[in-house]
């Protein structure tokens, strides 16, 4: 029987509307998940609402200083007819001084009734001078490891159980839906189960209301918080308190303009190594749709 990831939708609070509702990436840990989504937040958001391809930059602070350049971009009319999202990330300033990096992150997969079935996952790149690559193809709905640099023993971390890898979906692919309903419903709550090669975990999402945000992108915001909470995959070392842990983040979604698409204009995630981490938006534009480029 063919069966395909496993998308877990939160309670229905009250008598509110429905609610809305994460791989090996270029930052160590929980971290590089939860950050890998947020940033797919905007491309998904605005390709969704114009079904053109989009492309979105942004700059991550810390302690005052750019640390990392990421664009993401979304194509939600690939040649095979399904979705295709890529991220880009690449260390600068003074982070890079002690550790340079340069990573791309690319899922492609199809809908079915609303919802992401993965066909492929691809995360290489170079970290801290490392060579590292994650490839999952997915067969019968099922992720399928094809390549893991470095291994695991080399990554001391405890593998993934089979059967907790069993109905779990990418890191993108997860955004795909929480997007998908977040443009359907105003809300953020959900949960999906994630696996990236090495680790899994449970992805989440819930609304803390609309704000009024100053600076480059002032106006009403949603306000969204998730979190990322490890099940297996830990490194050897992890003692409870670390194993217990969840990686939490904020987002705020706004109009870029009138009657535009909503989408994060800035996200906020914790860092071990640089204390509080702010993700801005600097631009977004379109980009040559497949159509076009056959």
């Amino acid at each position: 029987m063919r069966t395909g990831p496993v998308f877990l939708r939160a309670p229905r609070p009250g008598n509110g509307p429905p609610p809305g509702f994460s791989g090996g990436g270029p930052l160590p840990g929980r971290r590089a998940l939860l950050l890998a989504a947020l940033m797919l937040l905007p491309a998904l958001s605005t390709a969704q609402a114009r079904a053109e391809p989009v492309r979105a930059s942004y700059v991550v602070r810390a302690a005052g200083l750019t640390v990392m350049d990421v664009e993401a971009s979304f194509d939600p009319a690939d040649s095979t007819g399904g979705y295709v999202l890529e991220l880009r990330t690449h260390m600068r300033g003074v982070a890079a001084l002690f550790r340079s990096g340069t990573m791309t992150t690319r899922a492609s997969g199809a809908w079915a009734d609303g919802r992401p079935q993965p066909r492929r996952y691809v995360a290489q790149g170079v970290w801290g001078g490392e060579q590292r690559s994650t490839v999952l193809d997915y067969v019968d709905g099922q992720p399928v490891l094809r390549q893991l640099l470095p291994p695991l023993d080399a990554d001391e971390r405890e593998p993934v159980p089979a059967e907790a890898r069993r109905g779990t979906m990418d890191s993108l692919s997860a955004v795909a839906a929480l997007l998908r309903q977040v443009r359907d419903s105003g809300r953020c709550e959900a949960q999906a189960a994630v696996f990236d090669g090495r680790r899994r975990s449970v992805l989440s999402a819930r609304t803390l209301g609309w704000e009024m945000l100053s600076g480059d992108w002032p106006g009403r915001a949603l306000h969204c918080h998730f979190s990322g909470r490890l099940t297996h995959g830990f490194k050897l070392d992890d003692g409870p308190a670390e194993r217990q842990r969840p990686q939490e983040g904020d987002a705020w979604l706004a109009e870029v303009h009138p009657g535009g698409p909503v989408l994060p204009v800035r996200l906020e995630v914790p860092n071990r190594w640089f204390g509080q981490t702010t993700i801005s938006l600097v631009r977004i534009g379109e980009m040559p749709s497949a159509a076009s480029r056959r």
